[in-house]
């Protein structure tokens, strides 16, 4: 969820969270002895809760960081979608609202029907990794026994302990108790937090208590089936979410939105206010001409995954998680060398960092001949990339459920697409044809090229596998007009079109690279996710790693390093070195152009701008959440860019004019007639 700056903007504490997850369970314990196929509930909470005002946060206003009694109502809606004999996949979708704030989360489990613990997927859907129970608690509790609950905010596993039975408006309860403690790990709820503390807060704990409440926020709902409230320090847990910011700007800063075209000085506005007509039909034109390029590429990252989520309740991956959530001393070598290397480029390190720091590692243990730690950190590098692509496929089966049902969500999300697309590929068939990139795994851009009905050209030959080639022919579509022989036309609507950081339906078969016959959102039929070839990959051959990027890295080079070209990226954090230094390159050839796009300010882009040649006149930003989101920037797109149509129009208009000055003629005053 993209956090808009606000007074009446409210940011849920994970541990709020926490505690209502909780409260979720309890209500589901089952009637019967089994799991049932066909559950399908959806529960319906109402009641206060304590909340974070991240406004206050972000500026350090202490006193009124936590808002009490705040109304609160989660939406919940639980089911079993298929099953295979004791084992359910079951999902756990819930809605938080608050005054101003939705916050959706959700979770696919893999769960045993009679124990309710956790099981192995049979279906190859993209199920969260887990251990321990989810949406359901034993039906005859052995106060004995020692169970464990998954606590899905921090994505770890707590002890769970039956305390006894009893019973609510006549309803028998089962109570439990469960203590969760560790790092916000769920990515739809760290969206809502801020993006960075004030230095002033980084590492002070005891002051972020509020003054009126002498302890611990107690958080509670008048609804929980547990009967008694519980109590929640939400102060470390603030610290652990927000505490890895390296740098942090004012409120002021991320309120404001920046447009600088070229050298042409800056317009800047906060997001109380807006551009008016004048400056947006200035913002227009610049594009529409800048779109005319004889070359144009477009770099997609993951800011576009991240806006559809929004629209969809649920996120791609977050690549802020670690690389293991029971850290060791020699992966904790990976983490420092991955954080090292991330503050070069002006960053902060993220989950392929970290993976790229394994690889290496695993490779030096390897040579060192210590197998055990060697075998250590490849597990930990397996089950990254495993959690990793499972919430790719959850991410791409909400989008695809809500393309199926025809919700009202798929429509804002297909015409978010259509909107923001249309006017890159809908370029005149003389000029070269788009050029599509993008570092995201997710298929999100092949979805929007069904929908609009683009052709896209990759790298990939073959029908029935699909296979990755090296060539570089320039192949492109043509048709011949009925009655015309010998005069191909280009067909419109072509895009060339290239991962650069691979995708979840890529495989090494050999020493080839297929494209699987993954549906998108999966289910996956064989055992195509664990060997997807995704940057960086655990593969051990170094030169089956370099063949497919070096050759789209290449293709990334050579269409964007030429004159007269225009790159626009959108959603990209200039965090990976191989693409900056070949956007470099591009500019210091005087006649191309870059156009940076994002809702958040860039502290990497900047870093760039430090250690590469970064010509004003040839760099365009369009900075803000007014101006960089995926709405806003589609406002500002031309909605017709082709000079052929403009021409003939004005041509029109033109003849259009010359014919009225020939009807009707101007006189200079009565006519007097007769003759002299």
């Amino acid at each position: 969820m993209l956090v808009r700056r606000s007074s009446k903007m409210f940011v849920v504490m994970g541990a709020l969270l926490i505690a209502l997850a909780a409260l979720l369970r309890f209500v589901l314990v089952p009637m019967v002895s089994k799991l049932p196929g066909d559950l399908d509930v959806n529960p319906v909470y109402e009641g206060t809760g304590t909340l974070l005002n991240a406004q206050a946060l972000q500026a350090g206003d202490i006193a009124n960081v936590i808002a009490s009694d705040v109304p609160v109502t989660i939406d919940c809606h639980i089911y079993v979608s298929s099953t295979d004999g004791d084992t359910a996949l079951a999902h756990d979708d819930v809605t938080l609202t608050a005054p101003g704030l939705s916050v959706p989360s959700d979770h696919t489990y893999a769960i045993d029907r009679k124990t309710m613990d956790a099981a192995n997927s049979y279906s190859g859907e993209g199920v969260e990794p887990h251990s321990g129970m989810t949406i359901a608690l034993p039906l005859h509790p052995d106060p004995a026994a020692s169970y464990q609950y998954y606590d899905s905010a921090t994505r770890t596993t707590a002890p769970m302990i039956y305390v006894d039975s009893g019973s609510i408006s006549g309803r028998d309860i089962l109570n439990y108790t469960v203590e969760a403690k560790g790092a916000l790990r769920d990515p739809a709820i760290a969206r809502t937090l801020p993006p960075a503390l004030p230095k002033s807060l980084l590492g002070i704990r005891e002051s972020m208590r509020p003054a009126r409440s002498g302890g611990p926020v107690e958080v509670f709902s008048p609804h929980r089936h547990s009967g008694q409230r519980r109590k929640w320090s939400v102060c470390l847990f603030i610290l652990a979410a927000t505490g890895t910011a390296r740098r942090t700007m004012s409120e002021e800063d991320r309120s404001r939105n920046t447009v600088r075209m070229g050298s042409g000085g800056k317009l800047t506005w906060d997001n109380g206010s807006a551009l008016d007509d004048v400056d947006r039909r200035r913002v227009e034109s610049w594009l529409a001409a800048l779109l005319q390029s004889e070359h144009l590429s477009l770099l997609i990252g993951n800011g576009l995954s991240c806006a559809i989520g929004a629209m969809t309740g649920t996120f791609p991956p977050s690549m802020t998680q670690p690389i293991s959530d029971t850290p060791t001393d020699v992966l904790e070598r990976a983490r420092l060398h991955a954080k090292s290397t991330a503050e070069f480029m002006g960053r902060d390190s993220n989950l392929e960092d970290e993976i790229r720091a394994a690889m290496v590692l695993a490779d030096g243990l390897a040579v060192l001949g210590q197998s055990g730690d060697e075998q250590q950190v490849r597990e930990a590098i397996e089950s990254a990339m495993a959690r990793l692509l499972a919430e790719v496929l959850r991410f791409e089966k909400r989008v695809w459920d809500e393309h199926l049902n025809a919700t009202d969500k798929a429509r804002q999300m297909d015409q978010s697409l259509l909107r923001f697309l249309g006017p890159f590929v809908s370029r005149p068939v003389q000029r070269d044809r788009l050029h599509l990139f993008t570092t995201n795994y997710d298929r999100l851009l092949e979805y929007a090229a069904d929908l609009i009905g683009l052709h896209l050209i990759d790298r990939f030959e073959g029908r029935l596998h699909p296979r990755f080639t090296a060539s570089r022919l320039n192949l492109d579509l043509h048709y011949s007009p009925p009655g015309v022989r010998g005069e191909p036309r280009l067909v419109d609507g072509v895009v060339r079109y290239s991962k650069l950081h691979g995708s979840i339906d890529w495989q090494f078969s050999g020493r080839e690279i297929l494209r699987a016959p993954l549906p998108f959102g999966g289910p996956n039929s064989g055992n195509g996710v664990p060997t997807a070839v995704i940057y960086p990959n655990p593969a051990k051959d170094v030169e089956t790693l370099a063949y497919p990027y070096a050759e789209l890295f290449r293709d990334f080079a050579a269409a964007i390093c030429r004159p007269n070209t225009t790159l626009v990226t959108f959603g990209y954090g200039f965090g990976d070195d191989h693409i900056n230094r070949i956007i470099g390159d591009m500019l210091r050839i005087p006649s191309t152009h870059l156009v940076v796009v994002s809702r958040d300010p860039l502290n990497a882009l900047e870093s760039f701008k430090k250690r590469t040649f970064y010509p004003l006149n040839q760099t365009t930003e369009l900075i803000g959440p007014n101006i960089g989101g995926l709405a806003e920037f589609s406002q500002f797109l031309p909605s017709l860019v082709s000079d052929r149509v403009l021409e003939a129009q004005f041509d029109y208009l033109d003849r259009r004019t010359k014919l009225n000055g020939v009807l009707q003629p101007a006189t200079n005053g009565p006519s007097t007639g007769g003759d002299a």
